[in-house]
């Protein structure tokens, strides 16, 4: 005598499931090769360095998560890192970095050092600027007034620019908003011989 079963939606869609997460820990091992791999380097101190090998609370934002997530400005990734803020005022002036809570007063100097290409941006209306080109970000929690002065009491934000290759390339990006509001951005760049470029 043969019988026949038949196996229930329910049942094949528990068993496929089940081979499925069985399988996961099959392609694990293959992710965290490909991580470790990815070395991510900062020149926060001055050099190019490991960002493991570090002794500072830094966290690191490529150019690859940059594109990705299209940041622009410093509002759009300060909140993407824990124990950092932002604090918009009604004046442009008035905005503040806060790292592990420690800000400057109103009408200050940030206690924040915002650091563009290697020049120390003292003044506030920085943070609310647009960037087309970003390479890299950092961002240093803590004192770090040996490397950037007076202004990072609290800590740093460096961030570095794209450099010009060996194309010349164009970025450019229109909006128009209400109230005759209207947004134009662009970046240049390009060689000047073997060993310049412009931007």
């Amino acid at each position: 005598m043969t019988s026949l079963h038949r196996f229930s939606p329910l049942r094949s869609g528990i068993a496929i499931a089940l081979a499925a997460v069985m399988a996961l820990p099959v392609l694990a091992p293959a992710t965290a090769e490909a991580a470790k791999d990815e070395l991510i380097t900062t020149t926060a101190r001055g050099r190019t360095e490991d960002v493991q090998d570090v002794p500072a609370a830094i966290a690191v934002i490529s150019q690859n998560d940059i594109e990705a997530l299209g940041i622009e400005r410093v509002g759009d990734f300060v909140n993407l890192v824990p124990g950092v803020t932002l604090v918009d005022a009604a004046e442009v002036g008035d905005t503040q970095i806060n790292i592990r809570g420690i800000n400057g007063a109103r009408d200050a100097e940030n206690s924040v050092a915002l650091v563009i290409d290697g020049i120390l941006m003292t003044n506030p209306a920085a943070v609310n600027r647009e960037y087309t080109n970003l390479q890299q970000i950092e961002i240093m929690k803590g004192p770090q007034g040996a490397l950037y002065g007076r202004n990072a009491a609290a800590g740093a934000i460096i961030i570095t620019t794209q450099q010009p290759g060996e194309e010349f390339s164009v970025k450019a990006r229109a909006s128009v908003a209400e109230d005759s509001t209207y947004l134009l951005l662009g970046n240049m760049s390009g060689p000047i011989g073997d060993n310049w470029g412009w931007s």
